[in-house]
């Protein structure tokens, strides 16, 4: 018999500040630990095929079956890693970033799912990896303090998940920000 005691959905984050010439000048990495309600209902939603109510950010209510509204398909249209520079704490409730920073310059960002790996327990890890780059081209130093991703369900975006990070990351002008999040699911 299976041990799912160890059963989980995590994600883990890595952060790179870049110079101008690619060499890493800061990094830094972490568990999160600030999945949100609306994770947690689109997930039910999904799973119950039923219409369920969800804020996205910008504090409207939404009704939406799983991630794509539609009940017919469940995949995500759309997933984006943002960033931020405010220091409010993260609450299960939260549906936006205290203060999401949109003068840096998005790159797309890429999905990348990774194959399943056996544990210990005799369960499986299946990830997938979603990586984004800020472009600093603003003229001065960004300070980087929050982090979170926003699935696109429909025509609105849903704030998932948001990390306030312990340290603040400072972007430089002509700084390069990476971010990279591993959600793995084990079971």
């Amino acid at each position: 018999m299976v041990d799912h005691s160890k059963d989980h959905v995590s994600a883990l984050y890595e952060i790179k500040v870049c110079d101008e010439n690619g060499n890493v000048v800061n990094s830094v990495s972490g568990m999160s630990d600030s999945f949100l309600q609306n994770f947690v209902l689109l997930l039910q939603a999904a799973m119950g095929n039923a219409a369920i109510v969800v804020k996205d950010t910008s504090g409207v209510n939404r009704s939406c079956i799983g991630f794509s509204c539609l009940a017919a398909t469940y995949g995500i249209k759309n997933c984006n890693i943002v960033v931020g520079t405010g220091g409010t704490a993260v609450t299960p409730t939260d549906y936006a970033l205290a203060i999401q920073n949109l003068t840096m310059e998005y790159a797309p960002l890429i999905l990348t799912p990774q194959p399943s790996i056996p544990v210990i327990n005799g369960s499986n890890i299946e990830s997938v990896v979603c990586r984004r780059t800020f472009n600093n081209n603003t003229g001065a130093t960004i300070n980087i303090s929050e982090l979170g991703i926003i699935v696109t369900s429909s025509t609105f975006p849903i704030l998932i998940l948001r990390d306030l990070l312990g340290v603040v990351i400072p972007v430089g002008d002509n700084q390069t920000l990476h971010i990279t999040y591993t959600f793995r699911t084990a079971i």
